[in-house]
């Protein structure tokens, strides 16, 4: 691939795969959202099969394996050992038979009683069940953070089936077996992490309290079984694994009822669910075990083999060792590390109790600061890119995703890599604006000629935005180009002092000038609503009239298209920040096509959509229009596209404009002065897309006003049909089937 060809001078499309990201994974709360397709659709457009990938930040292992799976060889560079853990089990592969085998061998293990190690931990969890008398099991606490005990318990009885949850109280908790000692376990629990005399003892000490007592010691007595000499190496690494997430899933970061339960630091929410650990524990087994190939994994500087599979380096990538060729690399990939407190402390806590303290070390720098501020993350960020240009040849390109967008993230992102001597050449975003993909190259941006000039340079990355898109946008997306813009023209400085916060004002200053830009819907803070030129130009094209003239040229050609290519002409056809979203996708295609069924997912383009079907159907609209105007005794006038009733009085009552699509923009523009009532005339199957852009587009609300509205073609044919229509009738019998806006059930993509 030459280098002429690895840069696009403009935007470039999304490149997606799937619409919404996989869950029940392992710890996926804390990573990168993983949307399969979407790594190897990207990578793929700028690197052939079996070329190397350089992953710098090795925070994604889904992403990585997916890559290898598809033929490329991915070095990964993990400074953490909880994700490097991840790519290693998950690339292994555990089946559902060696998982189970697994389990089953640790279930039996014996406890100094002489029990099951399974009996014995449920052993704690059981009371008289409220129901029968027999024994229930304790399935789960709901705890809140003004009672010391719990505020329920759930309950579940295998003996008559009854399950329910039962008041917390003091009595009620007492129930329950009595705990071992719970100093000795902690104690136990911190000594595996930092000794006693450790700067790092008094952080752990903290995280350590997110863990009831209970958790706690259950947990510790878990891994004391897990570490014993009773199982083979491989089963002890899937036990291991299993454990992880068994530790995850009992601390107390999970909303109750559960909500959003992505934590980014470690503050207990105002009530949390402790769950029951062996249950937790084959919970977790669904997480690991997996179907799919394994990934040939080999540590650094061993090399996979060259149908694909990945080289892991434990460490940062500064002490990548020995270096690769530049010429080795063909590509950088890598989800940016979003800033998180809660994952990065848990995972010092696990990486202490599964591998001991020395598996602490690569994060201990960053367990002490424990201030982890944007601009601080920016640093952080940039501290890894740096080294990118040592490691790769200068033409490679540097695909970087920034997943959960936000704006402080968006800004942190760029100033790392342009801190890092690393320039943006484009960037796309999802049609939900929720992953941003960045094309860099090697080479830093020039200073810009003067700052004075970075708000007029602001202002008018917002404006030309706006007038691309042709339609309102959100904050973010503003605020998205406004900051690759003045980043590219060299005005995006950062002097010490300057923190992520001061650079935010910054670039949303120029979004308070009311006479150039018009918000709908504001709120307080500059992040709602909508924005929107006060003065657009005369001519622009809205991101949805873009669209479906790109599916309605797609279904011409192909008249059954799947999701896929479905999904690539939109994003083609509406590039970088313009990424329209699944439902105006959805709602473009049904207006023209039908879905066929799960088993053979797409769209299949209604016969009746033929040219020649609408084109005959549009002729007898107009002359079943010109037919009414001689019933009521209006004069005509006709144009291509207009067809104009005109009064005794030589004025215009109203106005018809039959279109076989809802591009209706230019028509609004060209006749916004055409007095009287005026009427766009549509197919009925057009009407859920107009009205879903009439709910999603405030300036096209705007733009239509009281004078302008959509009739259908069929409410046309009615009003031919009633021989009792008068001039005083039509105008209420005309709007009578008005379109109404029907979400689709599913989007396809």
């Amino acid at each position: 691939m030459s280098a002429p060809d690895l840069f696009d001078p403009l935007q470039a499309p999304f490149f997606a795969g799937s619409d919404r990201p996989i869950t029940g994974l392992p710890l996926d709360r804390f990573l990168p959202p993983y949307y399969p397709g979407t790594p190897l659709n990207w990578v793929s457009s700028r690197a052939e099969t079996s070329s190397w990938v350089l992953d710098p930040f090795g925070n994604d292992p889904f992403s990585a394996l997916e890559l290898a799976r598809a033929g490329f060889r991915v070095l990964v560079a993990a400074n953490n050992p909880i994700p490097a853990f991840i790519l290693e089990i998950m690339a292994s592969a555990p089946s559902v038979a060696e998982v189970g085998e697994a389990v089953l061998a640790l279930a039996n293990s014996r406890m100094s009683d002489g029990s099951r190690l399974e009996d014995y931990l449920n052993s704690f969890y059981l009371l008289p069940c409220p129901q029968c008398g027999g024994q229930a099991e304790v399935t789960g606490l709901i705890w809140s953070e003004e009672r010391p005990e719990p505020v329920s318990m759930q309950w579940l009885c295998q003996r008559c089936q009854k399950s329910g949850e039962l008041p917390g109280s003091s009595e009620a908790y007492q129930h329950l077996r009595p705990l071992p000692s719970y100093p000795l376990h902690r104690s136990r629990a911190l000594e595996l992490v930092a000794s006693l005399d450790d700067p790092l003892r008094p952080v752990m000490e903290e995280v350590v309290r997110f863990y009831s007592p209970r958790a706690l010691i259950l947990l510790q007595i878990l891994l004391n079984k897990i570490n014993a000499p009773d199982f083979s190496e491989r089963q002890q690494k899937i036990l291991q694994a299993l454990f992880l997430t068994t530790a995850d899933q009992m601390n107390q970061l999970w909303t109750y009822p559960l909500g959003r339960n992505r934590p980014r630091q470690l503050l207990r929410p105002p009530s949390w669910q402790e769950t029951h650990p062996w249950q937790a524990f084959l919970r977790s087994r669904a997480l690991w075990q997996t179907d799919l190939p394994p990934v040939t994994l080999r540590g650094w500087p061993e090399l996979p083999p060259q149908k694909g599979g990945i080289s892991l380096f434990r460490g940062r990538l500064r002490e990548l060792n020995p270096l690769p060729d530049p010429r080795l690399m063909t590509l950088v990939y890598a989800s940016l590390p979003r800033r998180n407190q809660a994952y990065w402390n848990l995972s010092g806590l696990w990486s202490g109790w599964l591998w001991g303290k020395e598996s602490v070390n690569p994060l201990r720098h960053s367990l002490l600061r424990q201030r982890y501020d944007w601009t601080w993350h920016s640093q952080a960020l940039a501290k890894v890119l740096t080294q990118l240009p040592g490691l790769v040849q200068p033409q490679t390109p540097i695909l970087l995703q920034i997943g959960e967008l936000d704006g402080l993230f968006l800004i942190a992102g760029i100033l790392a890599g342009q801190a890092a001597g690393l320039r943006l050449l484009n960037c796309a975003s999802d049609g939900s604006q929720d992953t941003l993909q960045c094309l860099w190259g090697i080479g830093g941006v020039p200073a810009g000629s003067s700052q004075g000039n970075f708000a007029e340079a602001a202002s008018e990355a917002a404006r030309a935005h706006l007038t691309e898109r042709g339609e309102p946008a959100n904050y973010l997306s503003l605020l998205t180009q406004i900051a690759i813009s003045v980043h590219q023209q060299g005005l995006l400085s950062s002097p010490p002092g300057k923190t992520l916060n001061d650079h935010q004002e910054e670039l949303e200053a120029c979004l308070a000038d009311t006479d150039t830009f018009v918000r709908f819907n504001p709120g307080i803070a500059p992040d709602t609503g909508l924005y929107w030129l006060r003065q657009p130009r005369l001519e622009y094209t809205p991101t949805a009239e873009r669209l479906e003239t790109a599916l309605l040229q797609l279904l011409r050609a192909k008249p059954n298209p799947t999701p896929e290519v479905v999904r690539q002409t939109a994003n083609q056809s509406c590039p970088g920040l313009l990424t329209p979203e699944s439902e105006l996708v959805d709602a473009v295609m049904a207006a023209y096509a039908d879905r066929l069924p799960d088993s053979q997912p797409g769209w299949l383009l209604r016969s009746r959509e033929a040219p020649q079907i609408r084109e005959k159907d549009l002729l007898e609209i107009r002359m079943i229009l010109e037919q009414l105007a001689a019933r009521l005794d209006y004069s005509l006038q006709t144009t291509t596209e207009a067809i104009h009733w005109v009064n005794r009085s030589g004025s215009v009552a109203h106005s018809f404009f039959p279109s076989l699509s809802a591009c209706v923009s230019p028509l609004l523009r060209l006749f916004s002065r055409t007095p009287g009532q005026k009427y766009f005339v549509i197919p009925a199957s057009r009407s859920n897309l107009v009205s879903y852009r009439l709910k999603r587009d405030p300036n096209l609300q705007l733009l239509c006003g009281e004078s302008w509205h959509f009739v259908k073609f069929r409410q046309i044919r009615n009003l031919k049909e009633d021989m009792q229509l008068t001039r005083e009738t039509f105008t209420e019998r005309v709007l009578e089937d008005p379109p109404e806006y029907q979400r689709a059930q599913l989007s396809l993509f």
